[in-house]
């Protein structure tokens, strides 16, 4: 009897240590997703019609709502596939604040040459400046690239801003 209710302890035990030990496991893995992911933004794609975004990242704001400082330039980077072949683009942004929509200043398109070609995956960067000029305010910033040929937009998102 007593070598029974040993096996069973210890079964119990066991049992406890494995439960312990997957809870770890979970932790640990959450942990190393979160991390992997916190390099991009989540990021609203608002019609894209030439490209898929994968991803889009903003220098100092690894999270939303982005906090963008007047006086300050950030530097956005996007991530995309494209859909379809595209021989010369021009970007847009605008601040949309409680619907209503205020251009925003931004420099050329960084590292892109064209022609792009479909199906294959570029990174293109964009250096947005901030103003002083600008209200202290929420809303989102929106940022297109419209294909020169045919008016599409290859890619066209969305992120939640806060201008300070």
């Amino acid at each position: 009897k007593t070598t029974f209710y040993k096996n069973i302890v210890q079964i119990i035990i066991y049992s406890n240590v494995m439960k312990s030990m997957k809870w770890l496991l979970i932790l640990v893995f959450t942990f190393f997703v979160s991390i992997i992911l916190a390099d991009t933004l989540p990021f609203s794609d608002l019609g894209s019609q030439e490209a898929k975004i994968i991803s889009v990242e903003v220098t100092d704001n690894p999270e939303l709502p982005l906090i963008l400082k007047k006086k300050k330039s950030y530097v956005i980077t996007i991530k995309f596939e494209c859909l379809a072949d595209i021989y010369d683009a021009d970007v847009y942004t605008q601040f949309v604040i409680q619907g209503i929509a205020m251009p925003a200043t931004i420099g050329k398109i960084e590292s892109i040459s064209y022609p792009l070609q479909k199906g294959k995956v570029y990174t293109a960067k964009f250096t947005l400046p901030i103003s002083s000029s600008y209200p202290t305010v929420s809303g989102n910033l929106n940022l297109y690239l419209r294909n020169k040929k045919n008016g599409k937009d290859i890619i066209y998102f969305g992120l939640a801003v806060r201008i300070e």
